[in-house]
């Protein structure tokens, strides 16, 4: 069914199962819940961040299963969550990201100076599966990024 055609309520609430995947990818991300987080995308779905593209849902789990995830404490902060109806099975969105990383020290992320080590915006494409809604494509477009020393 067209955007155009869906009562108030049914895209209050797309809109808002939308936003929770956003928000739920950041909380599962930075809390290292790494097998909740990969099932917030489609079993076919598509993310593509810093030039690497991972299709399928088990290539995107395993895109995040590094030596060092645990070593390394991150901190996702979004704003400006746009969301756009398609449809009653499709949507896409855009979400600011500032992220912070730093290595941790007795569970804690350590830094001599906190600064963002990327800027930028998530474009995402939504999908609604038989699993419900879900990430059927996230690319990272950044705006700026710490220079590596």
């Amino acid at each position: 069914m067209a955007a155009a055609a869906l009562s108030f309520v049914d895209r209050a609430e797309i809109e808002h199962t939308c936003t929770g995947l956003c928000l739920d990818y950041s909380y599962f991300a930075d809390s290292s819940q790494m097998d909740a987080w990969a099932a917030l995308f489609a079993e076919d779905a598509e993310m593509v961040l810093m030039g690497q593209v991972h299709k399928g849902r088990a290539a995107i789990r395993a895109s995040v299963n590094t030596d060092n995830r645990d070593a390394v404490a991150t901190y996702h902060s979004l704003s400006n969550i746009r969301i756009a109806i398609l449809s009653d099975t499709d949507a896409r969105g855009t979400v600011g990201i500032v992220l912070y990383a730093a290595p941790k020290v007795n569970g804690v992320g350590s830094a001599s100076s906190l600064a963002p080590a990327a800027i930028g915006a998530y474009h995402d494409t939504y999908r609604k599966t038989a699993e419900g809604w879900r990430f059927a494509r996230r690319e990272f477009v950044p705006s700026m990024m710490r220079t590596q020393t």
